[in-house]
């Protein structure tokens, strides 16, 4: 949502870029589609000779429903605070773009805790170590209390401190001009603080994945793929699980400015031990594409797509889930920027069985006052169609701010 991303902040242009090419290993997901608030899109042209940025915002707001909740809904103002610390290093072999954020949410009117930490770190590192190798390294963290949407990694309608973060190291080598193979390690790990719900979601998820690109033409990569995942439940050992993904696709790169990536193929999953009445090996299809159009300077479309097996955020089973955001900056002039995305995904939940339908709208805009000094502006809409009652909520969210960059 527009107010956990100035903490969000992922280098999705220029990080893309640089999977787009032969070292291309890793579809962009929703973490590199940011939610609108002060990202590195809006510092374009402040100090750009110096190698860091820092940056302070301050919003007041209202939120209609602060704690996402079916019934007996809560409205209250809000306070935002925050410190933001970015840089971009690199040279010809060498790039290293990161953003870390400290911040804090205080609300005037919420029961119980009134305020809510908002903590993020988003790096990306490659290095060419000859001209046939190179290393890439990307990390997404985040600590913070408002369920996540986008990335479907926490519980839709709690609202709660947790952590999450996902890390991906890989290698590339080009064997021949036209055939090369990347080799790359995931660690994703989500954890709350509150042990009621923490013995339930908490884990680490590790993916292998190996990958063999072979160069059709200049424009198209051909790409097959093996992905083995294990799922490591701190406490919920019942939801331990493995599973091999085989995949096929292509990385196309048909104009300077228009890119689309995908891959598709079938998960075939099995559970250690299954809890009863849980389908024990689910064989499902997956499939996860990625399109970005830099239709003018300061402008882009992204716009993601995924369907394949996800982890339950109910404490057992499985759910089938197909995503889709998309998500639209606009560079009205050198002064405005506007921002609208929209994310949608549908669930279908097993063990326990129904279905829910999640959507999250936003729309933003900045103004640039001068060099220093920018007037920022946001709406968010929640809304989870729910089989489960207790589940089904919608929520609104406005507020204005302040944008300084030092």
């Amino acid at each position: 949502m527009p107010y956990r991303a100035l903490f969000l902040l992922v280098i999705s242009l220029t990080s893309s870029s640089l999977l787009r090419a032969q070292s291309s290993f890793y579809l962009a997901s929703p973490i590199n589609l940011p939610l609108f608030r002060p990202s590195s899109d809006l510092d374009q042209g402040v100090y750009r000779n110096l190698p860091f940025q820092v940056s302070a915002f301050t919003a007041i707001g209202y939120d209609d429903n602060v704690f996402a909740q079916h019934s007996n809904r809560i409205g209250s103002g809000f306070t935002e605070a925050a410190l933001n610390l970015g840089t971009h290093l690199g040279g010809e072999r060498t790039k290293l773009d990161a953003n870390l954020g400290f911040g804090v949410d205080l609300y005037w009117n919420r029961p119980g805790r009134s305020v809510d930490p908002n903590i993020g770190l988003n790096l990306s590192f490659s290095h060419e170590l000859t001209p046939r190798a190179s290393v890439t390294l990307t990390d997404y963290l985040s600590f913070t209390s408002q369920p996540n949407l986008q990335l479907g990694v926490s519980v839709v309608n709690q609202v709660t401190n947790y952590f999450y973060t996902a890390n991906v190291l890989a290698f590339m080598y080009r064997w021949t001009p036209r055939l090369s193979t990347v080799t790359s390690y995931t660690a994703n790990v989500l954890a709350y603080d509150q042990s009621n719900i923490g013995n339930s979601l908490n884990r680490l998820e590790n993916i292998i994945g190996q990958q063999f690109r072979f160069l059709v033409l200049p424009t198209v990569a051909a790409v097959g793929e093996y992905r083995f995942e294990y799922i490591d439940y701190f406490s919920n050992t019942g939801q331990n699980a493995y599973a091999n993904l085989v995949l096929g696709g292509a990385d196309l790169t048909l104009s300077p400015r228009l890119t689309f990536n995908f891959r598709a193929g079938g998960e075939f999953r099995h559970y250690e031990h299954a809890q009863p009445g849980q389908q024990q090996d689910p064989a499902e299809p997956f499939a996860e594409s990625t399109f970005t159009f830099r239709y003018r300077r300061g402008s882009y479309v992204e716009w993601y797509n995924r369907y394949g097996i996800e982890e339950s955020d109910m404490g057992s089973g499985f759910r089938r889930t197909y995503r889709t955001g998309l998500k639209i900056s606009h560079s009205v002039t050198g002064r405005l920027l506007l921002v609208g995305a929209a994310y949608y995904s549908h669930n279908d939940y097993v063990n326990p069985s129904f279905t829910e339908d999640v959507l999250d709208l936003n729309a933003g805009l900045s103004y640039r006052i001068n060099r220093t000094l920018a007037l920022t502006g946001g709406y968010t809409f929640e809304r989870d169609f729910s089989g489960e009652t207790t589940r089904d909520y919608y929520r609104n969210r406005v507020y204005l701010g302040l944008s300084l960059a030092f």
